[in-house]
């Protein structure tokens, strides 16, 4: 029994082949998602901890250069009080990768750039995830 056991361990652990490995690193055409709509937030502070209300913000996908703005939205007057800004959502999903891709935010308050910084930003076939990067910031 125990032998045969070993043999059938045997018999799985070398069908498998990096096809297979790599097949199970791309998204199914049938995904179980949750129906929550995911944003990464940047949330800036100047040095007195007050939110800082940039006059223009976006995303740039670094290798494409492809600029990202979440701007013309209803929620925007909201997210300057807040000082917390959208790098990338859901909706942009499929501009990253499950690896991840660099995404660079840039604000801008009164024609002076306060922050320009790089996210390393991929998927899990659901949703965008921040990979590498901080979230909250401190500007002078």
């Amino acid at each position: 029994m125990k032998n045969s056991f070993y043999l059938c361990l045997l018999i799985l652990l070398t069908g498998c082949n990096e096809e297979d490995v790599q097949r199970t690193e791309e998204c199914s055409a049938v995904q179980v998602c949750t129906e929550v709509y995911m944003s990464l937030i940047l949330e800036v502070k100047d040095s007195q901890g007050l939110p800082v209300a940039f006059t223009e913000y976006y995303t740039t996908k670094v290798v494409t250069g492809q600029k990202i703005s979440y701007q013309e939205t209803n929620a925007d007057p909201a997210r300057r009080k807040l000082g917390m800004y959208p790098i990338l959502t859901d909706g942009d999903m499929d501009q990253t990768s499950l690896q991840g891709a660099d995404f660079e935010f840039t604000g801008i308050k009164d024609g002076k750039v306060l922050v320009k910084k790089t996210f390393k930003i991929g998927h899990d076939c659901c949703h965008v995830k921040l990979l590498s990067g901080e979230t909250m910031i401190v500007v002078d």
